[in-house]
């Protein structure tokens, strides 16, 4: 294996988010990072952005950059190249709805249906609180009143499980 002797070998960055590149306040050094994008583009490098989190809260964390990063977002449901949709999983309707139909046999189950244009929580089966709490992760959440009603591209199911 070749050892990097200058940031000219390196074709690529991708970077976590929770934890890892932001602050648990989600906040980061931006004028550190713009001066290292800078570096990075000037040689070719790339900066990927890849988490669970749904891409349009990445988005927001790169206010002015997001058309110049890569994302992988959703856990790898959603990928996106500057502007270029690479790759968007589409969950088929019919496993969507064995799915809903498997998890309301769970009502502690809390669960978010993750599309590509937005998120969304299902009324009367989770709270106004879990809904605000989960609006800090998915930048756009919307109310529905019956989940197999949603018309988006489903990418996952993300569930809040109760601990025993």
């Amino acid at each position: 294996m070749k050892a990097v002797k200058d940031i000219k070998d390196i074709k690529m960055v991708a970077v976590d988010v929770d934890g890892t590149f932001v602050r648990s306040d989600y906040t980061y050094d931006v004028p550190r990072f713009k001066r290292i994008l800078e570096r990075m583009d000037r040689v070719g490098c790339r900066f990927v952005v890849a988490s669970g989190n749904q891409y349009y809260q990445l988005r927001d964390l790169f206010p002015g950059y997001y058309d110049e990063l890569a994302f992988v977002a959703e856990n790898g449901a959603f990928v996106k190249d500057r502007t270029e949709l690479v790759f968007a999983a589409d969950m088929p309707k019919e496993t969507v709805d064995a799915v809903i139909d498997v998890c309301r046999e769970y009502p502690e189950i809390s669960n978010v249906l993750c599309g590509m244009e937005s998120a969304y929580c299902q009324r009367g089966t989770v709270s106004q609180e879990f809904f605000d709490l989960t609006a800090i992760y998915y930048h756009r959440l919307k109310w529905v009143d019956d989940f197999k009603q949603v018309k988006d591209r489903i990418l996952k199911f993300a569930p809040t499980v109760p601990s025993i």
